[in-house]
């Protein structure tokens, strides 16, 4: 049914309560549809699902391989965040189409050791601005085609795409409308901008999502009337601001608001400044992204507290964490007296300081391996120096520093480390002895076992035994499918065809 919802995706909200967007199964077929048929998938691709399901593209990761017939390839919780894992899971199912958040295809491309991943015809990246040396550095290591999305939450899953050339150029356009959807770049009058003119991006179209749920004012707010379409139609207001060029492809420049994309969330700073004022301690609070490009972004939290108030910011971090997903919580927490203001009142964000970390120097001396391993951490975290005792994730690491951070020390120290066992063990002296004991050791031999004349059954074997022992024959594992054949039946062939399954 075209307006019978298919799926609801939440995002984050200004007013600190989260908004359900609602896509119809008519959206969502017609995406699948328009991917089948643009980038030719078939029943011999293999697709990964690697992607959180809270996050759209999960969406099509998991129904499209489900409407083409392809073989659906599920990476191992956690894997999402590993490269050497994610290139393990590539290589031994023979994955040949995947999807990348550009921040941790960053990551996928700076790890060393890789393996050549030769499965791969198709890269899909979207959630982020994908930046031209990301795209350059791909073709260099990878034989295949890139493409770059774009869609908000409130579309079903893509609005734009294009096909990337590694021909150097300064930014990566997020490209055309798919099939069925429209794009309007318009000025504040919701008039049509002259081509290399910035406007503000405008989509229209069959994958246009129903509304926010239970939302109407804001629903009315962000999908307005559409008075290029036909009487009833509606358009999204993305708040992105783009231009056309002039091949027709649309080239993405920023947010007209105060969003900030980390790692692939889009993030709304009011909701956790609204979450740090709701603290006892804290009078103001602002919230912005640092670093120097797209991929390097962190939340930092600036705050005021209330007077006679003094919390560490390692606590308020943590009374944060039991109230917001993990991605939302600040990196960094800077204690001000007071914001600074431009000369008419409003705050200036410019002059905000740049955040420090309190590390301890170390106390001892230190040998020589200890100190090879503190070098990376400082070399990871730009820092000058580092304790032994301080933890990797308290002085302005993240999970995508961590990915950084693991794969040097599989490379200096040809150790076999996780990202877990970073996570498990966030400080020097915590980590050493990891290194030590694995240090030159990147594998543990296999050996073989004999397991006797009768294999053991597995834990799905033993399922299906029971079944069938407690119920007989069932169609419960029978999955029908009706074909729809045009012209002449061979009966004979098809006869055969079945004596050839059975």
């Amino acid at each position: 049914k075209p307006l019978s919802p298919a799926y609801m995706i939440y995002t984050s909200g200004s007013t600190g309560t989260p908004k359900g967007v609602v896509t119809s199964h008519g959206s969502l077929t017609a995406h699948l549809q328009w991917m089948r048929d643009q980038y030719g998938f078939s029943m011999s691709d293999r697709i990964l699902q690697k992607t959180p399901l809270s996050f759209d593209v999960s969406v099509w990761e998991v129904f499209l391989p489900l409407v083409v017939g392809a073989g659906l390839v599920v990476a191992p919780p956690g894997a999402h965040k590993d490269p050497m894992a994610l290139a393990a899971v590539i290589e031994q199912s023979q994955v040949n189409s995947m999807h990348f958040v550009p921040s941790m295809l960053q990551a996928f491309l700076n790890t060393r050791g890789l393996p050549p991943c030769a499965s791969l015809s198709r890269v899909f990246c979207s959630g982020e601005a994908l930046a031209p040396h990301q795209r350059d550095l791909f073709g260099q290591r990878f034989d295949c085609s890139l493409y770059n999305l774009y869609g908000p939450t409130e579309a079903s899953i893509d609005v734009t795409h294009w096909t990337c050339e590694f021909d150097g150029q300064p930014i990566v356009p997020i490209g055309r409308p798919v099939d069925n959807m429209q794009a309007y770049v318009l000025d504040e009058g919701l008039r049509p901008v002259a081509p290399q003119a910035r406007g503000e991006l405008y989509i229209a179209g069959v994958g246009l999502a129903r509304g926010y749920w239970h939302r109407p004012s804001l629903s009315a707010n962000r999908f307005v009337a559409n008075p290029f379409g036909a009487p009833g139609t509606r358009m999204y207001r993305t708040g992105d601001i783009v231009r056309w060029r002039a091949d027709g492809a649309l080239e993405y420049l920023g947010r007209e608001d105060h969003q900030i994309k980390v790692r692939g969330f889009r993030v709304e700073p009011g909701e956790i400044e609204a979450a740090l004022i709701d603290s006892n301690d804290i009078a103001e609070a602002v919230v912005i992204g640092s670093g120097e490009d797209i991929t390097d972004t962190i939340l930092v939290g600036y705050v005021v507290c209330n007077p006679g108030c003094d919390p560490e910011p390692r606590h308020i971090q943590q009374v944060l964490g039991r109230k917001l997903p993990g991605f939302m919580v600040p990196s960094a927490i800077v204690k001000m007296d007071a914001f600074p203001l431009t000369p008419n009142g409003k705050l200036d964000r410019r002059s905000l300081p740049e955040p420090s970390y309190d590390v301890q120097a170390p106390s001892h001396i230190r040998s020589g391996r200890e100190q090879e391993l503190a070098t990376l951490f400082c070399q990871v975290l730009d820092l000058e120096y580092i304790g032994s005792d301080d933890n990797f994730f308290d002085v302005g690491g993240h999970s995508l520093l961590a990915v950084k951070l693991t794969g040097r020390i599989r490379t200096h120290f040809d150790v076999d480390l996780s990202i877990a066992d970073l996570f498990a063990h966030p400080t020097v002296a915590q980590l050493l002895p990891l290194i030590t004991k694995g240090c030159g050791v990147s594998r543990i031999a296999l050996h073989a076992r004999h397991q006797g004349d009768r294999a053991r059954t597995s834990s799905a074997q033993d399922r299906l035994w029971f079944l069938f022992r407690a119920e007989g024959p069932t169609a419960l594992y029978n999955m029908p499918l009706v074909l729809e054949l045009l012209g002449v039946l061979d009966a004979s062939a098809l006869s055969s065809a079945f004596l050839d399954v059975l």
